[in-house]
């Protein structure tokens, strides 16, 4: 699941308000949710 919640971020398909919310949900942990939004998104 991080690897695909890693990639929609990227891709500017997710916010950090999803990410934080994925963690809440118990799909990725809060180190995990911290490094996904430490990565650049793509420019739109």
């Amino acid at each position: 699941m991080y690897n695909f919640i890693l990639n929609c971020w990227t891709l500017t398909k997710i916010t950090a308000k999803d990410v934080e919310t994925f963690v809440s949900k118990g799909y990725i942990a809060a180190k995990e949710a911290q490094e996904i939004t430490a990565k650049p998104q793509q420019a739109q």
